[in-house]
């Protein structure tokens, strides 16, 4: 019962971002059905790479800056969102400038036409985003929830409801770019009229060295856990062909793509509630409380999974029906996933970043390696073939994980 007292305002928040996610699942559903209904598997395909290599780069760009900015001592909290502007600019013009780059040698490699202009087009959404990072990150510090909620509910409605309107006007697989473009400008609209307080003052030397080595080591851990999530789509891509690829990824969305967003939505509620549990040293708390959520999104991917049996048949056209099978098993491939991040979050909120890079370095190691094992000794080709190894090496690279509320030996000075 204290446990349930405790916890009522974080159920609270949740509940304003679990009706965005509400919001956002439809609005998804829609897109997808559209992208079906007007792209052919293989442009599926090349769509769905684009969009996994903007979130590679987007993961490496946002999330080290933001913990930092959230775990930080009040007394220091003006300096070091200075020196996160700056860093945050650097990074996010740095990884624009890598897009930019590679995406012809992508195009390439991958042998997917038209994906070096779809790349150069999600740039300009790239360099939006950065203009009101800091002011979102100290909201979110100060557990504004309903705010997030309906601003990321409004911004990623938008760019779900353009792609279908921009793709009835032809613009194929290009309407991904425009919606994005359109839901960051609309996202950094709403951002610009809140008034929030930022405090910034000028930041020392050492405090520029402390927010690199913190979020240098969360970006790391982000990107090593974005790669576990993506690293599929990529190995599909040089295994598959084009069709069958595009089933694939076709599954990937219809399935952990509606869904995976709740994850995300969660993580950002609860790791700031246990950074406060951290300096309130409550930490059997929140190691209920850790549980309680692992096991919660486990059963939403399950559901899902049995779910999907029905609704892929009954919403989307003939040719996807076979897929149905497939998106089963990638759900049911993220319930791994689900235990793995919350452990994750529960860590960076007890200021052990090293400690969660070397659990997401290990389980994402063990699944790479498992799936290219499988995949090449099995001489996959098909997508249901391909689905089947990805559900094993999740389940393989879980093995090796501890019991769950294992001691983690965390410090509990301010940071």
């Amino acid at each position: 019962m204290k446990l349930l007292i405790r916890i009522k305002p974080l159920l609270t928040r949740m509940g304003w971002l679990g009706i965005a996610e509400i919001v956002i699942r439809l609005t998804r559903l829609i897109t997808i059905l559209a992208m079906a209904h007007f792209l052919s598997p293989e442009r599926f395909g090349v769509a769905a790479m684009g969009l996994v290599c903007f979130e590679l780069l987007r993961a490496i760009a946002q999330q080290g800056v933001g913990a930092k900015l959230i775990a930080v001592a009040d007394d220091k909290l003006a300096r070091f969102n200075r020196a996160g502007f700056w860093l945050n600019w650097t990074a996010h013009l740095c990884l624009a400038a890598i897009l930019g780059a590679l995406a012809v040698p992508l195009e390439i490699l991958f042998g997917l036409k038209g994906l070096a202009v779809l790349l150069v087009g999600f740039v300009p959404s790239l360099l939006l985003l950065p203009i009101v990072t800091i002011k979102v990150i100290n909201v979110q510090r100060a557990q504004d929830m309903r705010r997030i909620g309906i601003f990321t509910g409004v911004m990623v409605s938008v760019e779900n409801l353009t792609i279908p309107v921009a793709l009835i006007f032809g613009a194929d697989i290009y309407a991904i770019c425009i919606a994005k473009f359109i839901a960051a400008s609309v996202w950094v609209f709403c951002w610009l009229r809140v008034r929030h307080p930022v405090p910034m003052a000028e930041p020392l030397v050492r405090d520029y060295c402390d927010l690199l080595k913190f979020a240098g080591t969360v970006t790391a851990s982000e990107t090593t856990k974005a790669m576990r999530g993506h690293f599929d789509v990529i190995i599909a891509g040089l295994f598959l062909a084009p069709t069958q690829f595009g089933f694939y990824t076709f599954a990937k969305n219809a399935g952990v793509g509606l869904s995976i967003a709740v994850v995300n939505a969660a993580n950002t509620v609860v790791y700031p509630w246990f950074s406060r549990l951290r300096e309130a040293r409550v930490e059997d708390d929140g190691r209920q409380i850790a549980f309680a959520l692992a096991l919660g999104l486990c059963l939403v991917f399950v559901m899902q999974a049995l779910m999907s049996l029905w609704y892929v048949p009954f919403f989307f056209d003939d040719v996807w029906h076979d897929a149905a099978f497939y998106v089963a098993l990638i759900c049911l491939s993220a319930v791994p996933r689900c235990v793995i991040d919350v452990r994750g979050i529960w860590l960076r909120a007890m200021v052990s970043p090293a400690e969660e890079l070397l659990l997401h370095m290990r389980n994402t190691a063990i699944f790479i390696l498992c799936l290219l094992v499988l995949v090449t000794v099995l001489d996959v080709s098909g997508a249901l073939t391909f689905a089947i190894c990805l559900t094993i090496s999740h389940l393989i690279a879980l093995a090796g994980w501890q019991r769950f509320p294992a001691s983690i030996g965390v410090s509990y000075e301010r940071t």
